[in-house]
């Protein structure tokens, strides 16, 4: 999360010491509004970063499809789009599935899915469908995290090895899981 003040050096600083993004959020504190983001963007041209988006729904996360877009540079969607467990009822998944397939620029975390979830823990059993159809809509575009310390968590708090199990379980097929895994993020981030 970068404060809209930073200094050009500082970026710079930041830029060589690893970091490979910024978040954006819309709607309330945690990161740039749209419009500090574009300045964001901007400065940052060249670096090679990419966006974080966090949404407050899947709604959200397709109606900031233009303004992304409009970054010109790789954009994540946060937090599984919040796309919840029925969300093949609701339409707006749909949409999202169709951005993964056909924007270059758009990439989705498969991060707090557990907030999502009705089923909980351990299995988190009614988000597995909802994250193999992202996957299968663009494997190549998938990352996957723990989302640690999982701050604003009310407890209990999510067991870690419970969240790698869900991803094992989702992801059966090994290839996919090297992508999502090792591949994805070493291209997202720029690691060799």
């Amino acid at each position: 999360m970068l404060d809209p003040a930073i200094t050009d050096s500082e970026l710079v600083k930041l830029k060589n010491g690893g970091f490979t993004g910024f978040r954006i959020k819309a709607n309330g504190r945690g990161g740039l509004s749209f419009e500090e983001a574009k300045r964001m963007a901007e400065r940052t041209a060249g670096f090679g970063w990419h966006v974080e988006f966090m949404c407050q729904s899947t709604a959200e996360a397709i109606s900031a499809v233009p303004v992304l877009n409009s970054l010109r540079q790789p954009y994540v969607f946060d937090h599984v789009a919040h796309a919840e467990p029925h969300a093949e009822a609701q339409g707006k998944f749909g949409e999202l599935l169709a951005i993964l397939k056909n924007e270059e620029h758009a990439w989705i975390n498969l991060y707090s899915f557990y907030q999502l979830s009705d089923a909980g823990p351990p299995e988190y059993a009614d988000m597995i469908e909802i994250v193999q159809r992202i996957i299968e809509a663009r494997a190549d575009r998938v990352i996957w995290g723990s989302n640690w310390p999982h701050a604003g968590i009310a407890v209990p708090m999510p067991n870690d090895s419970d969240l790698l199990d869900f991803l094992l379980a989702a992801t059966p097929a090994e290839q996919s899981r090297q992508q999502i895994l090792a591949d994805n993020p070493a291209a997202l981030y720029g690691w060799k």
